[in-house]
């Protein structure tokens, strides 16, 4: 079989980040659905601690052979998700979902401030460009009605900062060379474990009966499935040769998904604004792909 090239592989990888906004556009109303009965710390626990279990006892002998700096990475990674998860979790208790997805998606424009930091190249104009057509794009699909700043909008800010810093890790640590599915596992155990204390800190403790109630059941299988072990690993393979600016403009649709889910499941119109908004994403992201750098090729042919 033909070995593929790094830009079948760039397509491949954008594909897939793609599919990890879609997924993660409904888990904004699944998570909001599940924390009704279940805290904020209970749910992101279980949502990545088995994953995390799934994923060491299928790579056991690549975990025993990964070196330290694979396990500082990914322990940071994993601390990083945890915090950003939780500030939207906490955010989305007290605002709306779709308040709660644009304010998140705010990474986008960060991303690149975060590369710029670490790799010293100031991103072109063009790209920040994008960033902010893709925020406008996304506030006309989710904010249809307005908005208002209340605590919640704070908080879901606060993990937007937290996420861009988390995609930047994640990059620089994998076009390093980092085997991305030990890294994936590590960086689960890190976000479970402190969100399984938060839980247990700050209570209550779930009983048999809420976790196994419809609407939590369902809820979680859906988180931990599709939205960790499926978008998660597809989320970090793809960063490896996915340029960041690009990547993170791409994962951004996950409300333009959400606005979508949003009509099917819950009969919101399709509007002239919706049309609009979606148009203004898919041209940021062209506008992205028409401007890239090949900083992320170069690393990787080192």
């Amino acid at each position: 079989m033909k070995k593929l090239s790094f830009n079948q592989k760039r397509i491949l990888s954008e594909i897939g980040l793609l599919l990890c906004g879609m997924v993660w556009g409904g888990s904004f109303v699944v998570s909001k659905g599940v924390m009704e009965n279940l805290s904020p710390g209970w749910t992101l626990g279980f949502r990545f601690f088995f994953p995390a279990l799934f994923l060491a006892l299928y790579l056991r002998k690549r975990l025993l052979r990964a070196g330290a700096r694979v396990f500082w990475a990914a322990a940071l990674s994993g601390g990083l998700q945890f915090l950003g998860t939780i500030l939207q979790m906490i955010g989305l208790t007290m605002t709306t979902a779709g308040n709660s997805a644009f304010i998140t998606v705010l990474y986008v424009v960060l991303v690149p401030f975060c590369m710029w930091i670490h790799t010293k190249k100031r991103p072109r104009w063009t790209v920040f460009l994008a960033g902010v057509v893709c925020v406008l794009g996304v506030g006309l699909l989710v904010l249809q009605s307005g908005a208002s700043v209340n605590i919640g909008d704070i908080w879901s800010l606060a993990c937007a900062g937290v996420y861009s810093i988390s995609i930047a890790v994640i990059s620089i640590s994998l076009v390093g060379g980092m085997d991305a599915l030990v890294f994936t596992c590590v960086q689960f155990l890190f976000t479970a474990l402190p969100s399984f204390i938060m839980g247990v800190a700050l209570g209550p403790i779930p009983t048999a009966e809420v976790l196994f109630s419809a609407d939590v059941l369902w809820g979680l299988l859906f988180l931990i499935f599709p939205c960790t072990i499926f978008a998660q690993i597809v989320n970090n393979v793809a960063l490896a040769y996915a340029e960041p600016s690009h990547a993170s403009l791409i994962m951004g649709t996950e409300a333009v998904f959400g606005a979508v889910f949003g009509a099917i499941f819950l009969g919101e119109a399709i509007t002239l604004r919706f049309i609009a908004g979606a148009a203004l994403v898919a041209g940021a992201i062209v506008l992205s792909e028409k401007t890239k750098d090949k900083s992320v090729e170069n690393i990787r042919a080192r």
